[in-house]
């Protein structure tokens, strides 16, 4: 006996992520297997916070879920978080010795 198959398509619509019904014809209630879809591109984005999710119906069946998000995380885009970039990552830092130096400077200076 072969089980229908069906795909569950998640969409990133930037802002918002659209889980619908893709190549197949399931039999019975596809409300479920949306709501893991959606849970597993969650999973993949956990920098990405749901604010709230619709379900869209035809003939009262649930053949939709549309669910809005917010970005809570942000990635570190600046030079200084890949030295390959360039930036001041790859730059030579001072070395401890000048800072000794400076403080003794400053100490001749009070004495």
């Amino acid at each position: 006996m072969s089980q229908p198959r069906f795909e569950i398509v998640q969409e990133d619509m930037g802002g918002w992520v659209r889980v619908f019904l893709g190549r197949g014809e399931p039999t019975g209630e596809v409300a479920k297997f949306l709501s893991h879809g959606l849970m597993e591109w969650m999973r993949k984005r956990p920098h990405l916070r749901v604010r709230f999710a619709v379900p869209i119906n035809r003939d009262g069946d649930t053949v939709e879920l549309h669910a809005w998000y917010d970005q809570v995380l942000f990635p570190d885009t600046s030079p200084m978080a890949d030295p390959e970039a360039g930036g001041d990552a790859g730059r030579t830092r001072q070395k401890p010795l000048k800072t000794r130096e400076l403080t003794a400077q400053s100490l001749l200076r009070f004495s």
